[in-house]
């Protein structure tokens, strides 16, 4: 009788675990809040907040603390927060009322890190009226405001419509962006275009992507377009000055990418001949070794074209005259007589446009101005092959012209 007592009680428990163990199983996973991404044709409003992380509340020392956050439908709020107190925070957004696993986090604590008086930048899209909550993972109790999206809200300042929009979508494969089988490609962009880049991370990867001035790294003035952990994301800049700007991953800088923000694109042909730059024998593409004349900032498409079916390569170099410091940008042969290219000038002065098969007599001079006025954009009237995006012209390299032919 015990034994089979035993037995009962033992199949009863077996009963209760495995219901439970399926309630468990059944149990559903809420996921992830995921804001909107911000429109091709631009947010309608866009808030600067600026938050100091401490433990004891946002902006704790700098006035209200935990302050409300009150914004109209389509804005695009974009934190900066400044390190306050040396200890780990995130910057967190859930949808609500109260914190709640159903969030977002915008600025993860490798971001935000532990250095007093760092700043990191992220950014959210509101589109729906609510309230929302905005705080931190590791101080909840204490830092945690609310965002408060009405259709009363009033802005004091009218935000910026963008002249354009550029929208950019990468994958993520070893911590390298990738466009079409291409490693941190060229970008090209018009002045005053909002750079919208979104990143696949299919690999479950962390990274950060910055960019900064100039034609190379430096962590010292970089502004930061993403920065997440294990999941797809987006952000976005508004560029306003035309020059080279530095794209590259925090987490991993062995790497980079370069924008080329123009204010003037326009197209040049040339046609190779070893008689010279657009020599013909009834002269009908004008002076042979021409002056080329162009503005700073101004994105030239080249067009080279082989007139005498010999084997020419076009060199660009600062300075008056052929020297040694140069990279050959594009080759054209009997087989392959068309070729094209993108080349920027962002400097200003004297360059010298050469034939490195036929240096001596193939060799002509560009002069570049002084810039076109900032915000403002023209374009050549003949089309080139290019994507489109809302009106705006702009271009992604598909190859990387450096290295491309060896030295003649």
């Amino acid at each position: 009788m015990g034994n089979k007592t035993g037995i009962v009680m033992a199949l009863a428990i077996l009963v209760i675990v495995g219901f439970s163990v399926a309630l468990a199983l059944d149990v559903p996973i809420k996921p992830q809040f995921i804001p909107s991404p911000v429109p091709s044709s631009g947010p309608e409003h866009v808030v600067n907040v600026t938050l100091w992380a401490d433990a004891s509340g946002w902006d704790f020392n700098h006035g209200t603390v935990n302050p409300n956050i009150v914004v109209p439908p389509d804005t695009l709020i974009k934190f900066t927060v400044i390190e306050e107190d040396g200890e780990p925070h995130t910057l967190t957004i859930a949808p609500g009322a109260k914190e709640t696993s159903f969030s977002t986090t915008v600025l993860p604590t490798s971001a935000i890190t532990c250095i007093i008086g760092h700043k990191s930048y992220g950014s959210i899209y509101i589109t729906s009226p609510g309230e929302y909550t905005y705080w931190c993972t590791v101080h909840p109790l204490t830092m945690v405001g609310h965002i408060y999206c009405n259709t009363t809200a009033k802005i004091g300042k009218p935000a910026p419509k963008y002249k354009f929009v550029n929208n950019v979508s990468m994958n993520l494969q070893n911590n390298v962006l990738i466009y079409n089988g291409m490693k941190y490609p060229s970008l090209y962009i018009p002045v005053s275009t909002y750079l919208n880049m979104s990143v696949n991370d299919s690999t479950l990867e962390n990274y950060s992507i910055y960019f900064n001035p100039g034609s190379g790294i430096n962590m010292t003035g970089e502004t930061m377009l993403i920065n997440q952990t294990n999941t797809s994301s987006y952000g976005g800049y508004y560029f306003v000055n035309p020059g080279v700007y530095t794209y590259w991953n925090m987490d991993n800088t062995s790497k980079y990418g370069l924008i080329y923000v123009y204010t003037n694109m326009v197209n040049q042909t040339l046609y190779a001949d070893v008689a010279g730059w657009n020599y013909s024998s009834n002269m009908s593409y004008g002076p042979v070794n021409p002056t080329l004349t162009f503005s700073q900032y101004t994105l030239v498409n080249f067009t080279i074209i082989d007139e005498d079916n010999l084997t020419h390569s076009i060199i660009i170099n600062p300075g008056v005259s052929e020297n040694t410091s140069y990279t050959a940008l594009a080759k054209v042969t009997k087989a392959h007589p068309t070729t094209s290219f993108l080349y920027f000038f962002s400097e200003t002065g004297n360059y010298t446009y050469w034939d490195g098969y036929h240096p001596s007599t193939s060799v002509g001079l560009i002069t570049i101005t002084n810039s076109t006025p900032a915000g403002s954009f023209t374009i050549g009237t003949q089309n080139i092959q290019n994507h489109t995006y809302n009106g705006m012209r702009s271009f992604i390299t598909l190859r990387d012209v450096e290295g491309l032919i060896p030295e003649p």
